[in-house]
């Protein structure tokens, strides 16, 4: 119950300090539409940015030590006081700090019980808030020209310019601000932990002494930010091979399992696949998927290796027909449909001071003067979300509602229709029912009608208020439920535009103004997606292009019977060997088949036809095996 209460006073807050924009923007940690993701994605851009432009940049990595148990309490405390929260919630959180104890527990014994003084209770939703709180001002005291990223207590400040000399005082100075910070709000920058980077295509470049609490840091060729690891030229090979590595003990479980005779169905080891190595191949794909094309490709094997055990399939199998036979796409698509995505969110969310980097607007010339330079996120997609309509003036943005989600509006919605089975309905009843409904408490007020119609020329809405009718088109790749959203939408601000309480969903002239709308030339054409629609898009966006190379393969066995990466009826098989055996006759590399590879031999020769052993051959045209076909499948 303690944890129950903790999370709704967590959420009270946390809405709290969004309407009133209390939060600063460079905090990504513990906040909702937020991610590692968007640290990355700004300092790629920013990195991509210094070396097109021949600049220098450093980054420091600062790092908060025990960042959790050296608050100061009553800091925090008068931090929110002046966020305006008072009354029984500052109570609230006053007595959940105050008379904290811990002991120390080894086997049967038990050491004496101590006092808390300062720090939050980790584990404790309401702990991440408060620590929120206690380094919220950190950003106000980085001066300019320096720049910023913050998630949770890790702190990454970096600088650009044009030489060492021009820059070196300027970090300095922002870690002498940073001090006296730290002086005064009770939190330690760990000086051992701390590090520094330097980006830059110049040689030879003198590095100058940065100090932090009197300890000179060190400058590294690689630093790992979040989980990610930049070098100094971003080639991102030291992150690509870490990842390899890392992946590769994992893809050791699904080999264990993809035994012949007793290993898991192939859906579990797919799903295996998925959750325990690919999502380590997902993390940050969408900046380090901007590498040499040669260095990516050391991932592909262990896709590759991974689909290949949980399907049993041959060794020598293709690569493109074990990627199609398990509707598993290749990676670079796989990234090009998260980078899409990412892209969507990050523009729903204007909130996110990562949309500043995905804006276009923001791009550099540089870029379009040299086509040879690595482009940033936002430049080096603009065809893909172009021909996906991502745009931030087309998407759905999410807001922060005026009204807390606790208070909830007493709206009077009649759902009396809804007790009459459409079935078994006749047309007749419908209409007299809603008639008595709309007539029933003052037969002389009017009515808002609003519909929304799908049909397979595009998308039209309707709102008709007494004489007036609007009408208007979208995009036909949006869903109905978004349709029917903005419809309610128009007709609420009719409504508020009309000093008018009540809205009816449908009547007969508006569903016939609806469907007329998509061919109205006079209808007013809305921009407008959600991203749940743009997401399905992007999805059917990346199979198209990897179900276009499919159809371009040539002399490929499985091709012949697949016409197309869409997925295959699903089949429930007796066991894994069972499985296996269907898979690599669909493939057409079997041992019988495709043994020489192994063995480094000749192909060998069917006995009686002198032709070269296929599955195609053995299973239809072979004369040797012209009875059993005719067991199988009867009479030819």
């Amino acid at each position: 119950m303690s944890k129950l209460l903790e999370k709704i006073v967590y959420n009270r807050l946390y809405w709290f300090a969004n309407k009133h924009n209390l939060l600063s923007p460079l905090q990504h940690g513990f906040r909702k539409h937020h991610s590692t993701t968007d640290c990355h994605v700004k300092l790629e851009s920013e990195i991509l940015d210094t070396l097109a432009n021949k600049q220098i940049m450093i980054l420091i990595s600062l790092d908060l030590q025990k960042a959790y148990d050296t608050i100061w309490r009553h800091r925090v405390i008068e931090l929110l006081k002046q966020w305006n929260i008072l009354g029984n919630m500052i109570k609230y959180l006053t007595n959940f700090l105050s008379q904290r104890t811990f002991q120390l527990k080894i086997r049967d014994f038990t050491s004496n019980t101590f006092v808390l003084e300062n720090g939050v209770p980790q584990g404790s939703p309401l702990s991440v808030f408060l620590f929120q709180t206690a380094i919220n001002s950190l950003p106000d005291f980085i001066p300019k020209p320096i720049k910023s990223i913050i998630f949770a207590n890790d702190t990454h400040i970096y600088v650009r310019g044009n030489s060492i000399p021009s820059i070196t005082k300027v970090p300095q100075d922002c870690l002498n601000e940073l001090s006296k910070w730290c002086h005064n709000s009770g939190f330690i920058f760990s000086s051992h932990k701390t590090k520094c980077i330097l980006f830059s295509n110049k040689r030879n470049i003198t590095k100058s002494k940065i100090y932090l609490n009197t300890i000179c840091l060190p400058f590294t060729e690689n630093i790992t930010v979040l989980g990610l690891t930049f070098d100094s030229k971003l080639t991102w090979k030291p992150n690509i091979l870490k990842t390899e590595k890392s992946a590769y003990k994992n893809l050791r479980v699904i080999k264990t399992l993809s035994h012949l005779e007793w290993g898991a169905e192939y859906s579990i080891l797919l799903n295996l696949y998925r959750s325990l190595v690919r999502s380590k191949l997902d993390y940050s794909s969408i900046c380090y998927g901007n590498s040499n094309r040669n260095i990516a490709k050391l991932l592909d094997h262990i896709h590759n290796t991974g689909i290949r055990c949980a399907t049993g399939a041959f060794r020598s199998s293709p690569i493109t027909s074990l990627l199609a036979i398990t509707e598993e796409p290749p990676l670079h698509y796989h990234r090009l449909r998260l980078s899409l995505k990412y892209i969507t969110r990050i523009l729903s969310t204007p909130v996110n001071s990562t949309i500043h980097y995905l804006n276009i607007n923001h791009s550099s010339s540089v870029y379009d003067l040299n086509t040879n330079l690595r482009k940033p996120l936002r430049s080096r997609l603009c065809k893909e979300m172009s021909d996906n309509n991502i745009s931030s003036d087309t998407i759905l943005q999410y807001e922060t509602s005026f009204t807390p989600s606790w208070i909830l509006q007493n709206y009077e919605i009649d759902t009396s229709l809804s007790a009459h089975v459409k079935k078994e309905t006749p047309e007749i009843v419908y209409r007299n029912v809603f008639n008595e409904l709309i007539h029933m408490d003052n037969p002389n007020k009017s009515q808002i009608y609003t519909v929304a119609s799908k049909t397979s020329t595009g998308i039209g809405l309707a709102v008709i208020h007494n004489s007036s009718t609007q009408i208007f088109k979208l995009n036909s790749h949006s869903s109905i439920y978004t349709a029917e959203y903005i419809t309610l939408l128009k007709g609420v601000q009719t409504a508020v535009n009309s000093n008018f309480d009540r809205i009816d969903i449908w009547n007969e002239e508006a569903d016939k103004a609806a469907r007329n709308a998509v061919s109205n030339p006079n209808a007013l054409t809305l921009a407008l997606m959600s991203p749940v629609d743009i997401f399905r898009n992007v999805d059917k966006y990346c199979i198209q292009l990897w179900d276009s190379d499919w159809r371009q393969v040539t002399d490929n066995k499985l091709r012949e019977i697949k016409y197309s990466v869409e997925p295959w009826p699903k089949h429930n098989f007796s066991n894994r060997k069972e499985e296996i055996i269907i898979n690599r006759l669909r493939i057409g590399h079997t041992r019988v088949t495709h043994d020489y590879l192994m063995k480094k031999t000749e192909p060998s020769l069917c006995r009686s036809c002198n032709l070269p052993n296929t599955v195609k051959h053995i299973l239809i045209h072979c004369q040797i095996f012209s009875e059993a076909r005719n067991e199988c499948n009867g009479q030819s």
